[in-house]
């Protein structure tokens, strides 16, 4: 079981989500190296090959959201619907879900993401 797993909803081809994601493998220190999951509206052939690439490198899974055209149009639904989704994905698999937006970057490892119980 994972210790924790990382997961955002992101276009794909914003200068934030790669940011994103080198700031993890860089700076996550133990964690760094945890499950990263995008999902994104877009099919892999809409996106950009040096792109999938870079995030295969990374170790990056990438999810298609398949949403109704007249659900997507909605704003900020592909973040809804990347955190159901990786809820649903996440059970038996880590012990946490860490959702994350991409307009963040990592400067140190994010050992408080990891709660104590109870």
């Amino acid at each position: 079981m994972n210790e924790l797993i990382y997961a955002f909803s992101s276009s794909v081809t914003d200068t934030e989500t790669m940011l994103l994601v080198e700031s993890i493998r860089m700076f996550g220190g133990s964690l760094s190296n945890c499950p990263i999951w995008l999902f994104t509206m877009k099919n892999k052939d809409e996106i950009p090959k040096d792109i999938l690439v870079k995030l295969g490198k990374l170790s990056v899974k990438i999810f298609t959201l398949d949403l109704e055209p007249e659900i997507a149009r909605f704003p900020f639904v592909g973040h809804v619907y990347a955190a159901k989704k990786a809820e649903e994905m996440a059970i038996n698999k880590s012990k946490f879900l860490v959702y994350l937006g991409t307009n963040i970057i990592f400067v140190k490892e994010p050992k408080l993401f990891l709660l104590e119980e109870g």
